[in-house]
């Protein structure tokens, strides 16, 4: 199969004005890869990307309208490194990130699993928000534990947009490209600047969809690349 281009990214998308659009809240939830293949500069590189994706959702004139969550996962077990807050009270976590668990294997389907309760945790709340979306990166193959295809198929159809990024040039395209809600939420960074580039230019793409009465997913799917 012919390997996606390298993305080139948007930026520099307009500040909206959220009076518009009050009182309304969206989660991103992020699901990173933690095994050992991250270790080092790769994993310090995506940490940076999760607080470029957080900056960007927490500029004044989002008035802290968005919350986030991020979460890792190995070849055992996912882990909430950042509960489900503001991203204006997240920011300060994002300091002390640790995308690396030090466990071996890839068990993509035990990270949306995780990202699965994080949503529904959320929805037995009674605020008024734009549906969720999920972003998941990893730099390998799924070589462990049950099939992820069945936990994607769940959170979209719980109407949870999902976008995955192939991280480096070892990570299953194929794969993320089928848990993606579809082939236009399906990315490839081939480095950590690459990765902080996209997440920057999702949080600034969410910034300015959701006041302008835009669907965030028909958004990101719409990213150039």
């Amino acid at each position: 199969m012919q390997s996606k281009q390298t993305p080139h990214f948007t930026a520099g998308l307009r500040r909206p004005d959220w009076s518009v659009c009050s009182n309304v809240r969206q989660l991103a939830t992020v699901v990173g890869d933690g095994s050992p293949s991250m270790e080092g500069k790769k994993a310090a590189d995506a940490e940076r990307a999760i607080r470029a994706l957080v900056e960007e959702l927490v500029v004044p004139s989002n008035k802290d309208a968005f919350d986030i969550a991020v979460c890792r996962f190995d070849g055992g077990r996912a882990d909430q490194l950042v509960p489900i807050k503001r991203a204006s009270e997240a920011l300060a976590d994002m300091k002390s990130l640790k995308l690396c668990s030090g466990r071996g294997g890839t068990n993509i389907a035990c990270g949306l699993e995780e990202a699965e309760r994080i949503v529904n945790d959320r929805r037995k709340s009674e605020i008024r928000e734009v549906d969720p979306c999920v972003l998941v990166f990893s730099d390998g193959q799924h070589n462990t534990g049950p099939r992820p295809e069945p936990v994607a198929e769940r959170l979209k159809g719980n109407k949870v947009t999902i976008v995955t990024i192939a991280y480096g040039g070892d990570a299953d395209e194929d794969l993320l490209r089928r848990l993606a809600s579809s082939p236009q939420h399906s990315f490839r960074c081939k480095d950590g600047k690459e990765l902080r580039a996209f997440l920057a230019t999702v949080g600034a793409t969410l910034s300015a969809s959701i006041p302008r009465g835009i669907d965030p997913k028909q958004a990101l799917s719409e990213i150039e690349q």
